[in-house]
Order: C-alpha cells, then structure tokens, then sequence
C-alpha cells in the first residue's frame, strides 16, 4: 500500500492531501452512482426489453372504436383511392334519411 504523505505537520505521519482528495473524489462518485441507480429505477430502464415485456403501453388518447364513416371517405379521397364524384355520392347516400328500401327486412322464423 502507498501513502501520500503531505511532509512535516500531518498528525502523527499519517496519510496526506492526496488521500483526503482521493477519498473526496470517490465519495462524490459513490452518491453520484446512488443517485443515478434511484432515477433509474423510479423511471425503470425504457431501453432494456426482457422475455415477459412484450407488451407496449404507449400513453395517449384512446383510439376509437369505431372511425366516423364521413372521416374515412375524408381520407381514402386525400390519398386518392377514390375519385371525388364517389365521395360526394357516398356522403349524400349517408347524409339522405333511411328509405324503406334501404331497411333490411326484419329477421322471423323460417
């Protein structure tokens, strides 16, 4: 083992400056390495996937469930899967009050 020793004045010969800083330097790295193990933990290790983790919550508004017909036909328009004459038509068929004919017949014993 080796000693710093800081020359005349130290008590009794024992360990100098340098240990004191050395010691200094690890004990600031030790609370530092507590510290970033506590914060690791809280917020959990986001980039480590286990076996058993391969469910993904990823937070945000809920998804409907079902989209709104008149938003469909907004976006199958924009990305140009149809042209505009069967988007108005399709929004006036959805926009028109059901018709009798449209009525599916009720469902009765065969």
């Amino acid at each position: 083992m080796f000693y710093f020793h800081g020359g005349e004045g130290d008590w009794a010969g024992g360990p100098g400056w340098g240990w004191w800083l050395l010691m200094a330097i690890a004990m600031i790295a030790f609370w530092g390495l507590i510290a970033w193990a506590i914060i690791w933990l809280i917020r959990g290790n986001r980039s480590h996937h286990t076996a058993d983790s391969h469910v993904h919550v990823h937070p945000g508004p809920a998804a409907p469930a079902r989209d709104d017909p008149e938003e469909i036909l907004r976006r199958r328009l924009a990305a140009g899967e149809i042209p505009l004459e069967e988007y108005e038509r399709v929004i006036a068929a959805l926009h028109r009050p059901p018709s009798s004919e449209d009525t599916p017949p009720p469902a009765g014993p065969s």
